[in-house]
């Protein structure tokens, strides 16, 4: 490998490592047991319910659109089909 095309590769690992910690730092807080338990109140089993359930739609939606925005792009571009 070259001794550019060796640097890149240093710089696009440290930017991957960069860009792990940024999201990491979002989405671990998202998924963390809360340390202590608040008292119920009236309503709080379903907010505990559907919290669960919202974030699989938007993690599904996401990911529906990541594949079929790249399936079209690709039909777009001549290259399938």
């Amino acid at each position: 490998m070259a001794a550019p095309h060796l640097l890149l590769a240093v710089i696009g690992i440290l930017n991957t490592v960069l860009a792990l910690a940024v999201y990491l730092r979002i989405i671990v807080p998202m998924y963390k047991e809360p340390e202590h338990q608040v008292p119920a109140v009236d309503g709080a089993t379903a907010t505990a319910i559907a919290k669960p359930v919202s974030h699989t739609i938007v993690w599904g939606a996401s990911a529906l659109i990541a594949v079929f925005g790249g399936i079209g792009a690709q039909i777009l571009l001549g290259r399938i089909i």
